[in-house]
């Protein structure tokens, strides 16, 4: 059942959410044993890692998209 990615943010809400989890796999979609690897520290960390590897995926293409317009930018204004 574990097809949808999670944010950060979501992992966080998973590990401080007191309700059964069964309740929580339902409200995201994903299986009561992902759930509870979220909610065992021996996953934390990795859960975590893996999803500041996304986050930072992200980020970057975010600024080299901005660099490609400022390049763009300058590249008309030499004309």
């Amino acid at each position: 059942m574990r097809t949808k990615k999670i944010t950060p943010e979501q992992i966080e809400e998973i590990i401080n959410d007191e309700r059964k989890q069964k309740i929580i796999a339902k409200e995201y979609g994903l299986s009561q044993s992902y759930i509870s690897d979220i909610k065992n520290t021996k996953n934390k960390k990795k859960l975590m890692d893996e999803n500041k590897y996304k986050k930072l995926e992200q980020q970057i293409a975010s600024i080299t998209e901005i660099i490609t317009e400022l390049y763009k930018i300058l590249k008309d204004m030499r004309k």
